[in-house]
């Protein structure tokens, strides 16, 4: 992993969250919702899912409300780097996440597990103060974890050792995985970007032909924003949604949807802010050569080479009223 030192701070970002608001009221009976004073119709993205057991479509709506409520609880403090840290920073963090992106493709692990690495990252800086020559130790703790919750056959210790160049041995690893349990309460249960993400690249489809370039780009996007110290003050939801926006915009689709608007619980207007810090991030890592992990990886033939793509200069105005 290159040295804490190593990269220059990052630009400044757009530091302004969505206030948490209730989650839109749902009613199969009428398949309408109102989040705001609008009454929405939607596409009902779960129809054709009835005979597979997994999608669990009937329930799909009721998790999605139960998750929204859950990733208020569980969200880290806002403003952990300056009120419970005094010895790393954010380039640290970022270079740790840009590290567990590489770890995550090394052992073939999920998407989930590295997003839920990330998000039992945030929560234990929240609470207890990491000296630098820690932080790695916790970064591979968290991953070793969020794999035996996520993966069906999870990396061995050793293998995370090794991963480290063996600077930590087993004993200090078990030993860093009880405390990053202890502190977390074994609360492990949590909705991550990817969670929503997954959700609401659903939804976009519901209106517009979409292909997995559409999936591969708001992917991408969500893991630049991973590695965004900055992105801590937007909930999981937000940035997903965001995420979308952003891809739908680059690849030349319409930006929102009603169906969007009643699977995400947001409007254009509510996700300006946070779209417009995503745009920055997917613009900056076309001059950036650092934190080059998730730019490797979304770069290869696999992921349609996203990360080569063009960005656009901004986000319009527009796109964020489209009623105007």
């Amino acid at each position: 992993m290159p040295s804490w030192d190593s990269i220059p701070s990052p630009a400044t970002r757009v530091d302004i969250s969505r206030s948490p608001t209730s989650p839109p009221q749902l009613s199969q009976a009428t398949h309408t919702v109102t989040p705001t004073s609008t009454t929405l119709s939607y596409v009902d993205i779960d129809a054709h899912d009835g005979d597979d057991i997994s999608a669990a479509s009937s329930y799909a709506n009721l998790i999605f409300h139960h998750l929204t409520q859950s990733e208020l609880r569980r969200r880290p403090l806002v403003t952990y780097m300056d009120s419970v840290q005094t010895d790393i920073n954010p380039i640290m963090r970022s270079i740790l996440v840009d590290w567990l992106i590489e770890v995550g493709q090394e052992y073939r692990l999920s998407s989930e597990t590295l997003f839920l690495s990330a998000a039992y990252l945030d929560r234990f800086l929240s609470l207890v103060d990491v000296k630098r020559n820690r932080l790695q130790l916790i970064g591979v703790s968290c991953m070793l974890i969020a794999s035996k919750y996520e993966e069906i056959y999870a990396p061995q210790i050793e293998e995370f050792c090794y991963i480290t160049d063996n600077t930590y041995t087993r004993e200090q690893v078990l030993t860093c995985e009880k405390q990053v349990l202890d502190t977390l309460g074994f609360d492990l249960t949590q909705p991550t970007i990817k969670t929503f993400l997954r959700r609401f690249i659903k939804a976009a489809a519901g209106e517009v032909p979409l292909d997995l370039t559409f999936e591969f780009l708001a992917s991408y996007l969500a893991e630049l924003c991973l590695m965004d110290y900055g992105m801590v003050n937007y909930l999981p939801s937000h940035i997903a949604a965001s995420c979308v926006l952003v891809a739908l915009w680059e690849l030349g689709k319409p930006c929102w949807s009603q169906t969007l608007s009643f699977y995400s619980g947001y409007t254009p207007a509510e996700l300006q802010h946070c779209a417009q810090a995503v745009h920055s991030l997917f613009k900056l890592s076309k001059t950036s050569k650092e934190l080059p992990a998730a730019k490797e990886k979304y770069g290869s033939g696999k992921f349609c080479k996203v990360s080569t793509m063009a960005c656009s200069a901004e986000l319009p105005g527009y796109i964020f009223n489209p009623a105007a």
